[in-house]
């Protein structure tokens, strides 16, 4: 996932340049989507307390 992130965000950065330059009239969006459950610990991580929103 890692990997395919990565190279996601960099065809990104390459597109919001290309609008800033003018060449292109369209931002790009990125949609992550992860599997049900997979939205983090519910206790504690390195410290912090999260709690979990139904937002």
């Amino acid at each position: 996932m890692h990997r395919l992130m990565a190279g996601t965000l960099d065809e990104v950065f390459d597109e919001i340049a290309a609008y800033k330059a003018g060449v292109d009239r369209r931002l790009p969006m990125v949609v992550l989507r992860t599997p049900k459950g997979s939205a983090g610990p519910a206790a504690f991580v390195r410290g912090t307390t999260f709690i979990r929103s139904p937002w």
